[in-house]
């Protein structure tokens, strides 16, 4: 616990602001960290045994809590509440958006706030399918935000993707992530989605097509086709070319000549 000396605190809120004059010391406690998992109760946890010495709970200048519901912010509304007569904090349903910091103000002998840092989590829906040596896999509405490991035979491989792709949901805050691959090796593949919070999600792939398959194999297409495009037409450019070349010299025309009549002859269209 630090103790510093203040003469005066300010807390804001969306239409008030408080104003304490104290003349005695502040307390801050340490930062704690809880964690919880999305659409379940996080309770975050304060000192403060009475909530009739509670202020406000917030996170940064965004009241979470306030006797006055009044002053609660709308994303908040109608999700929290105290833990029986403590100063706790009850949060539920948890969304992934609730991740960050909040601060516990409350009055008893001498004026205190505490910091609690909330870190959310929520499981990936997993899938992995596989068709004449490309490999797909997808973990969608997770987080945080995780990566793709592919493996043979338990074993990693280090290979650059062919579509590799991370999506972050701005309305839920959940995660989907990609990854496209190209294996010719016999043996079994699996993809690995690995999280800092979360245990080790391991995919074994099965063969099928499915969407995100599909889309990879058609992104593959597209690259071929207009890499073949191009090549085509550069090809008919030089025949041509050749071509126009040889006509020249049959007509005793120099290719100067040539270019020099058509760069004219186009000025005057």
């Amino acid at each position: 616990m630090y103790r510093i000396s203040a003469s005066r605190t300010a807390l804001h809120s969306k239409s008030v602001v408080v104003l304490i004059v104290l003349y005695f010391s502040v307390y801050v406690t340490d930062c704690l960290y809880i964690t919880a998992e999305t659409g379940a109760k996080a309770v975050l946890p304060c000192a403060c045994i009475n909530s009739s010495f509670l202020i406000t709970w917030q996170r940064k200048e965004t009241i979470v809590y306030h006797e006055n519901m009044a002053e609660i912010a709308s994303q908040y509304y109608n999700r929290t509440q105290l833990q029986g007569s403590s100063c706790s904090l009850i949060l539920s349903p948890v969304h992934a958006s609730d991740e960050g910091a909040y601060t516990c103000f409350y009055e008893s002998s001498t004026f205190f706030y505490e910091h609690v840092t909330l870190l959310v989590t929520a499981n990936f829906s997993t899938a992995c399918t596989s068709s004449s040596g490309m490999y797909h896999c997808e973990a969608r509405q997770g987080h945080p935000e995780a990566k793709i490991v592919w493996r043979l035979n338990d074993q990693p491989l280090s290979l650059s993707p062919l579509v590799s792709q991370s999506k972050l949901d701005q309305l839920t805050g959940l995660y989907d992530i990609t990854s496209s691959v190209n294996i010719t090796v016999n043996g079994t593949v699996t993809c690995e989605v690995i999280n800092s919070r979360l245990a080790r999600i391991i995919t074994e792939c099965v063969n099928g097509i499915g969407p995100g398959l599909q889309m990879a194999l058609r992104a593959s297409w597209d690259v071929l086709l207009t890499s073949l495009a191009c090549t085509a037409l550069l090809v008919l450019f030089i025949m041509v070319a050749v071509w126009v070349v040889k006509c020249l010299e049959g007509t005793q025309v120099s290719p100067r000549a040539f270019c020099v009549a058509w760069v004219h002859l186009h000025n005057r269209r």
